[in-house]
């Protein structure tokens, strides 16, 4: 599953069609900070050079559970 994170800092996971979710589980999240190229149509690069885009050293986890709405809070990312 992945997600690009809208204006103000809002996102939906998407699994198979635009925004509908993650399946049931545990995760590890990771975050890359790409700037979109329009050229090419997609997002390159890194702005946090690699910090949080390896899941065995993510602090950050995520469970999904059928029928329990999710509200990760606010997610702090530092580039220093």
């Amino acid at each position: 599953s992945s997600t690009i994170t809208g204006e103000g800092g809002k996102f939906a996971f998407s699994t198979y069609e635009e925004g509908d979710g993650a399946p049931e589980g545990e995760y590890q999240m990771t975050f890359t900070w790409g700037k979109f190229n329009p050229l090419a149509m997609q997002y390159e690069g890194d702005e946090f050079k690699g910090k949080y885009n390896d899941p065995t050293k993510s602090e950050h986890k995520l469970k999904v559970e059928k029928g329990k709405p999710l509200d990760l809070g606010v997610i702090d990312l530092k580039t220093r």
